[in-house]
């Protein structure tokens, strides 16, 4: 994929469509580098003829970039003394990268890559203390300003997954005070945009969700120019790395970090060991993952790694340790390509084909209110807003991440909550919730919190909760819900009773309580379900949950509030992206989240047109038609 022509200008952030230079969009499809021979400080071990092969390998790939890491301690040996071999060594590998139209996202500070790397001289200070602090700044200024010039670079990575510092001795230990952490964050933004105010700066998070850090992404995304997501799924060891639960994780990890409509692109994912993963499944989990984030709003893929390591390093520090990451590369010890690395040259055709910029996307938005509200704590209920997500996917809607904060400005007009106990509204978030839906918003509660306007909000008598002994199946269906009719929740979670009041009864239990009840208040309307979906289907066997019929409820709720998708899937277990050219062409990409082939027929909103199809396990197709106006 060829890069644009700089000119000298330098490249810039567009939070509709990611990296620009003079005005022209490109997708960034990449990689993290290392090299084989050492892990990841080639700059030490420089071996010019070996980086040099592997850099006209990537380009010839059709990759644009590659993310590399700037180790400190080696950089730096002392305070304010910088290695001139080093900086050679820099200055010549920015030449090598730009002579091949391969652009360059380096990261700084320690960090970890492979193995965590301490600064010697740190004298076990923190890492965010005044001392450590302001020799950060001046590391990344006169890195920065070295740099500068270079047309090739991408953006500035502040430090990869901070949360390792917590491994050194001296350092604050996690979770990190909130406070201090973004105030050193904040800071060392504020340096890089000292020397360049132009390029857009980020810092690449990963394993927050589920995971108290102390970090607060909402609180960074109002520091950061853009966000950058390292991704690694939490449900390889629930499911082989292709299946359902996995290959959506991307997608949702752009979304949610799609904060203040910065924009997001995965700086470090897909990725996974083919150690615990056969190298097909990792194929089909990249081919899944790739075209899952780009439906979701990623602007560009970096996974890691490149290449696996060679076999005379793998009993030497840190490979001795860490012995998955032996083999995370997309290319073998022999130059060979995996089917990873296959799959990412496949997608990086792909987006020469068919530029995500030009193509926009027609899928309608709802918005998700996150229950938390403590950011730095969203590993209480990620996995609640995870499968919130799947459902609202495969109802074939875009999904908006809202935070409680919001609220008092929100002027959207469709509003999905889920809750549970553990993280309930606050009062002050019962009184925005009832404005919105007075004001004219339509709300769709799925939780079993109340508050003191519930009974007015959703027209019902609040009774009380308690565990259903049995299943709870929805019965007496009403449109738009009789799709709904027979699908089964497990009984497990907090069933909640109410007595219809203004309310009108949508759906019922089997012992006959209200399951969906609909209450037109004010100038809008507000839906809800007695009993928590997400959290009862969380647990349940992948494969059940790719073809449970609960994402019925979630586009019948969209339908009261007036949105439909332009195309949909009659198999749960298709994502689409449907996207629309200026020229008239219809994009329409389907990707089978399950191991298994789905019988599907797509039904076309606007034509009443209907097709039907057959996509094998973990097929990606796409359908690309002229619509006659």
């Amino acid at each position: 994929m060829p890069v644009p022509n700089s000119g000298g200008k330098k490249c810039r952030w567009n939070p509709e469509h990611g990296f620009e230079i003079d005005g022209k969009s490109f997708y960034v499809v990449g990689t993290n580098f290392t090299t084989g021979y050492v892990c990841t400080n080639f700059w030490q071990d420089w071996r010019p003829d070996r980086i040099v092969t592997e850099l006209d390998r990537i380009a010839a790939a059709g990759l644009n970039a590659v993310r590399i890491p700037i180790h400190w301690e080696y950089a730096e040996p002392e305070p304010d003394r910088f290695r001139p071999e080093f900086l050679e060594r820099l200055d010549l590998f920015m030449q090598m990268t730009a002579q091949r139209n391969l652009f360059v996202m380096p990261w700084f500070l320690v960090g970890v890559a492979t193995g965590n790397r301490d600064v010697v001289w740190r004298n076990g200070e923190s890492f965010f203390g005044e001392r450590m602090t302001q020799h950060a700044e001046n590391h990344l200024k006169t890195l920065v300003a070295r740099l500068n010039s270079c047309p090739n670079i991408l953006c500035w990575d502040i430090c990869d997954e901070p949360e390792w510092y917590s491994k050194f001795p001296g350092h604050e230990q996690l979770p990190y005070d909130t406070d201090i952490f973004h105030g050193w964050m904040d800071r060392l933004y504020h340096a890089i945009k000292s020397v360049d105010p132009d390029r857009a700066v980020t810092l690449g998070f990963g394993h927050l969700f589920y995971h108290d850090y102390g970090m607060n992404v909402r609180r960074a995304a109002r520091t950061l120019d853009t966000m950058a997501v390292t991704a690694y799924s939490p449900h390889k060891d629930e499911d082989l790395v292709h299946g359902f639960r996995s290959t959506y994780f991307l997608g949702w990890a752009v979304r949610i970090n799609d904060y203040n409509k910065k924009g997001v692109f995965a700086c470090e994912a897909p990725g996974w060991t083919d150690i615990l993963a056969s190298e097909k499944s990792l194929g089909l989990y990249y081919r899944l993952s790739l075209m899952g984030g780009l439906a979701n709003g990623s602007q560009g893929v970096l996974p890691w790694v490149w290449n696996d390591f060679d076999r005379d390093i793998e009993c030497a520090w840190p490979l001795e340790e860490y012995v998955y990451e032996k083999r995370f590369g997309i290319t073998r010890e022999d130059g060979s390509f995996k089917p990873a690395g296959e799959e990412l040259k496949n997608f990086a055709a792909f987006v020469k084909e068919f530029p995500p910029s030009q193509w926009k996307q027609i899928i309608p938005e709802v918005d998700v209110l996150v229950p938390t509200t403590k950011p730095h704590q969203l590993h209480k209920e990620w996995e609640l807003l995870y499968h919130h997500y799947i459902f609202l996917r495969q109802a074939g809607f875009r999904v908006n991440y809202v935070w409680p904060e919001d609220l008092p400005a929100y002027s959207g007009k469709l509003l999905f909550v889920p809750q549970s106990a553990d993280t309930p509204l606050t009062s002050s978030g019962w009184f925005r919730l009832h404005d919105f839906v007075e004001q004219g918003g339509t709300l769709v509660y799925t939780g079993s919190s109340t508050g003191s306007l519930f009974n007015r909000l959703f027209g019902v008598t609040y009774e009380g909760r308690y565990r259903p002994e049995e299943n709870v199946i929805f019965k007496n269906c009403a449109v738009p819900f009789a799709a709904c009719e027979d699908a089964t929740l497990p009984g497990k979670e907090t069933y909640s009773l109410v007595c219809a009041d203004t309310a009108q009864v949508l759906a019922r239990n089997a012992d006959g309580s209200p399951l969906v009840t609909l209450n037109h208040f004010g100038r809008g309307k507000s839906l809800f379900l007695a009993y928590p979906a997400e959290s009862a289907l969380k647990t349940i066997h992948p494969e059940r949950l790719a073809t449970h019929p609960i994402h019925h409820f979630f586009r019948a709720a969209a339908e009261i509030a007036g949105l439909r998708p332009p195309v949909i899937s009659t198999d749960p277990r298709i994502e689409l992206d449907v996207r629309r050219h200026a020229d008239g062409r219809q994009l329409i990409i389907l990707m089978n989240h399950s191991r298994h082939s789905a019988q599907t027929t797509l039904q076309f909103r606007d034509t009443n047109q209907k097709e039907d199809m057959v996509l094998a396990g973990n097929e990606v197709r796409r359908i690309a038609q002229y619509l006659k106006s």
